[in-house]
């Protein structure tokens, strides 16, 4: 009874063993399959390889060699990865150093420019300035005017002034004041004598307070820009004064360096450009608490309607 059993399960056995060639064919198909495999890695692995050759290459190139102890005959694959971080390194901080100079470059002609175009900007209102006011010259009628126009030329150009003579048969000499240069705003005019007298004589009948100090008696004018030049410890002079006008504190500064004998002549000059410039608020101004020009304002109420 046992033996037919045997014979089954010996039948089932040799079923579901696999033949020689079934398994050398199965081998061979994985084998391929790892060939290609292996060839695709070894072409990546080339891939890779070139581009850190070529990576290589350029860095050894852009790089001081000596400092690395290497030359031109150097094998590129021999040069460690922490050399080459380091020679990366290097041209990493030189562009950085190079990025700064580009930068610092550009903002110095950015300065310039807009100084450059400061500049353009006085010279172009100056020359404005001269246009209106050889205008104005034909318009006039009289010497008188055509002086006064063409002295806040010279004012604004910063040029010397008119030689005006004080032999005015008017003059009276209770009330000429001396100290005055004929150009104010001249350095050369410190070698000069400080000698010119002002008459300062109160008109039969008071101005406008609303006169634009453009047209302002000329010795009254010349006087006040006299007496506001010097400075004074607590600052409360012509430099508080520009402040209170609207000069950039840029432009007090060089007032300043420029040593004038008379900066007060070059602030009235840059006030005079606004249409708000009159003698009655050059007289707030002077008798401000800040300022306390009492006996000046006093003076210009002797000339004009500021109440």
């Amino acid at each position: 009874m046992s033996r037919p059993a045997s014979r089954k399960s010996s039948g089932k056995k040799s079923g579901s063993a696999k033949t020689p060639k079934k398994m050398i064919f199965e081998l061979t198909e994985e084998n391929e399959k790892l060939t290609l495999e292996l060839n695709t890695l070894k072409q990546l692995t080339q891939e890779q390889q070139d581009r850190l050759d070529l990576l290589t290459t350029k860095l050894m190139g852009a790089v001081d060699k000596k400092e690395f102890g290497i030359n031109d005959n150097t094998d590129h694959r021999l040069v460690s990865i922490e050399m080459l971080m380091e020679m990366l390194n290097k041209l990493l901080v030189r562009k950085q150093i190079h990025d700064v100079s580009v930068e610092s470059r550009v903002e110095e002609l950015e300065t310039r420019v807009t100084e450059m175009s400061m500049e353009l900007a006085k010279l172009t209102k100056k020359n404005l300035a001269y246009e209106m006011g050889l205008e104005d010259v034909l318009k006039m009628d009289s010497v008188e005017q055509v002086r006064d126009k063409v002295y806040g030329l010279q004012l604004i150009a910063g040029q010397a002034f008119h030689s005006f003579s004080a032999s005015d048969p008017s003059s009276d000499s209770l009330f000429l004041v001396k100290g005055v240069d004929q150009s104010p705003d001249s350095p050369a005019q410190k070698s000069l004598e400080s000698a010119r007298q002002l008459n300062l004589i109160p008109p039969p009948r008071k101005q406008p307070g609303e006169t634009h100090i453009r047209n302002m008696h000329r010795d009254l004018r010349m006087y006040v820009m006299k007496e506001m030049s010097t400075l004074k410890s607590s600052g409360a002079d012509w430099r508080m004064f520009a402040s209170r006008v609207g000069m950039e504190d840029s432009e007090i500064q060089e007032l300043l360096a420029l040593k004038l004998q008379c900066p007060m002549g070059r602030v009235f000059a840059v006030w005079s450009e606004s249409s708000s410039a009159t003698v009655r608020l050059l007289h707030r101004h002077l008798m401000s608490p800040q300022l306390r020009y009492t006996l000046l304002g006093k003076r210009v109420a002797d000339f004009y309607h500021v109440d």
